[in-house]
């Protein structure tokens, strides 16, 4: 599968933006860092465009059938972090204002979405599982697997440097938030690298451009994947 993602974070936003102009302080060395804590919130928007392939067992002594398989989604929501019930454990409320997927493989297409009477909900996470409940009442399977297979945005403080950084310094990717940008339960080949293009300025604020590229293999709930990616963050400084 090949993602391509349109992320809004509290952290960054990963998109095709070229209104951009270079700022006089490109090169000072800039800690880029986030902190997460209870009480934090934020603002996600979300669009992801999948297409890949998907290899499906017949039977004993039968070729593999390969079919083809896209996607897409859009999530819209507000999320705030609660205090964990331990130190192992994450914990978020989260509000959602759009929640839309759809999936065609081969020729069959699924499209879910969440109730709008459930969409309050709690998430506990722990390692790189989320589990998901609702406090104005019980949610369907299909509900609940599409909320555990959603990004958690802070896990995604390991596409941040530890160190101040110049541009044109790179660095790995930690692999809990390559798992969680892919939903891989391992990563057993392949990194992301993510590297300091520039400072920019928008609207009268600096950004840190990044640049996203690698490619990785794993397995996940469908099996043996690869998954490739190559796009644009900016960090808001």
């Amino acid at each position: 599968m090949t993602p391509i993602r349109a992320f809004t974070l509290g952290m960054a936003v990963l998109a095709g933006c070229h209104a951009f102009a270079a700022s006089g302080h490109a090169q000072e060395a800039i800690r880029l860092s986030e902190t997460i804590r209870p009480g934090y919130q934020y603002h996600i928007e979300s669009r992801v465009r999948l297409t890949g392939k998907l290899a499906i067992p017949i039977g004993p002594d039968k070729p593999v059938e390969t079919v083809s398989m896209s996607g897409e989604s859009t999530l819209v929501y507000d999320e705030r972090i609660l205090p964990g019930d331990n130190v192992h454990t994450d914990k978020a409320f989260r509000v959602y204002k759009q929640i839309d997927f759809r999936r065609t493989t081969g020729d069959r297409t699924q499209q879910v979405t969440l109730r709008p009477e459930v969409r309050r909900l709690v998430l506990v996470r722990k390692d790189n599982l989320e589990v998901p409940f609702s406090p104005d009442g019980p949610l369907t399977w299909g509900e609940l697997d599409i909320i555990r297979t959603d990004v958690y945005s802070p896990a995604l403080v390991g596409l941040l440097p530890t160190e101040a950084v110049q541009p044109g310094a790179s660095w790995p990717a930690t692999a809990d938030a390559i798992k969680e940008l892919t939903d891989l339960d391992a990563i057993d080949q392949g990194s992301v690298d993510v590297s300091f293009v520039q400072v920019t300025t928008f609207n009268n604020r600096r950004l840190a451009q990044l640049r996203l590229k690698g490619a990785v293999k794993g397995v996940n709930e469908d099996g043996p994947n690869r998954q490739s990616f190559e796009g644009t963050a900016y960090f808001d400084l």
